[in-house]
């Protein structure tokens, strides 16, 4: 008789349990159908910088994207910050201001434009160029050397893109014994260069004579660097 009753408990739990597990199937169907669905029917679109993995203001940034299921003739891609020109999955980003960027591919379809991914990029200022006088920025400088000299110019290490600088402002003072010998200002928005009375301050300086050029500002890719962002020029003639 005790047999007889542990049997029926047995087939009892049994039952019981195998109607919870029906009715939880049944209430979790749809949402099994509808993930997988999901997971069939997704469409995946992939985008990735071509050179670097940051953004910079002032330069192309070139884009590549791809989408599941859609010809790269039917991708658009926006942004919320600059400029994207380009066609058939190739593309060149140009942001308009630093901080952060967002940029969406859609795709057209028969209803209008679907979305299909969106990401979010950060947008640095390039770092500002470095300045040459006599192809040095600083330290000794030989005095054959002074009297070529017509102008400050720029240069870019580090980047694989065509560098515009134009510096435009810069003040020059030189000093002899110990006393200001020579102070001049020089403003020209495309591009300083010295004057013939300059040119002969630096072809007859002789050795001990120093050299300060500061006050720099420069327009770099659309970039403008004044100040602390740039590093005076010191010389000293040897």
């Amino acid at each position: 008789m005790r047999g007889l009753l542990i049997a029926f408990k047995i087939i009892t739990i049994s039952l019981i349990a195998q109607a919870y597990i029906v009715l939880m199937f049944r209430n979790l169907f749809p949402i099994f159908l509808l993930f997988c669905f999901s997971k069939g029917h997704a469409q995946r679109a992939a985008m990735s910088l071509d050179k670097v993995n940051v953004v910079y203001t002032g330069r192309d940034n070139p884009l590549t994207v791809v989408a599941e299921h859609y010809d790269s003739k039917d991708l658009v891609i926006t942004t919320d910050n600059g400029r994207i020109t380009g066609s058939n999955g190739h593309y060149e980003y140009t942001p308009e201001k630093t901080g952060r960027a967002v940029i969406t591919v859609s795709a057209k379809i028969k209803t209008g434009i679907s979305k299909l991914k969106e990401l979010s990029y950060r947008v640095y200022k390039p770092f500002p160029p470095g300045i040459h006088f006599a192809n040095r920025s600083g330290g000794s400088i030989r005095h054959a050397a002074l009297c070529d000299q017509v102008t400050l110019t720029g240069y870019v290490e580090g980047f694989d893109w065509d560098p515009h600088i134009v510096i435009y402002k810069c003040k020059v003072i030189v000093v002899k014994n110990s006393e200001t010998i020579f102070e001049k200002t020089f403003l020209d928005k495309h591009g300083v260069s010295f004057d013939e009375q300059t040119k002969k301050i630096f072809c007859a300086l002789s050795t001990g004579a120093k050299i300060l050029i500061s006050e720099i500002e420069l327009e770099f890719n659309g970039n403008t660097y004044t100040g602390t962002e740039l590093s005076d020029l010191k010389f000293t003639v040897e």
